[in-house]
């Protein structure tokens, strides 16, 4: 496996780590939808109240567009994806946004600098592994 590069417990830390990880996350924001007043002022723009669903649907877009360009850049190959896989990637949106897309503005405040954050995290590993390979 070390000559093809392949991490064979890559799958079993998603599954172990991330998942467990997303769903604490995700239930502590709806525990504190319900229990603290200050989100129902605690927004800016036009999301004010961070307890209802976005009327707009901007943050939900703006979730899945951060998700997609975390989730199509690769560490390893840099933003490569083609044929098969950019089709499943572009069905992996489609999918995001429509499950996410009635959730309380409060999610996506912290969804987006997630994703946010991810991507800038993987865009300097890719830098690092360009590097490398030179």
């Amino acid at each position: 496996m070390t000559a093809f590069k392949v991490v064979a417990f890559r799958l079993w830390y998603d599954i172990g780590v991330r998942v467990p990880l997303f769903v604490t996350y995700f239930y502590a924001i709806e525990n504190m939808v319900d229990k603290v007043p200050s989100f129902t002022t605690g927004g800016m723009s036009w999301f004010f109240d961070l307890t209802t669903p976005d009327p707009f649907f901007i943050l939900p877009l703006m979730f899945t567009c951060t998700y997609m360009m975390s989730a199509l850049l690769e560490p390893n190959r840099g933003m490569k994806r083609k044929g098969f896989e950019l089709h499943v990637a572009a069905f992996e949106g489609a999918v995001v946004y429509s499950i996410f897309n009635g959730f309380p503005m409060a999610f996506f405040c912290y969804g987006i600098a997630n994703n946010l954050s991810q991507f800038v995290f993987k865009l300097s590993n890719v830098e690092k592994t360009k590097c490398e390979e030179a």
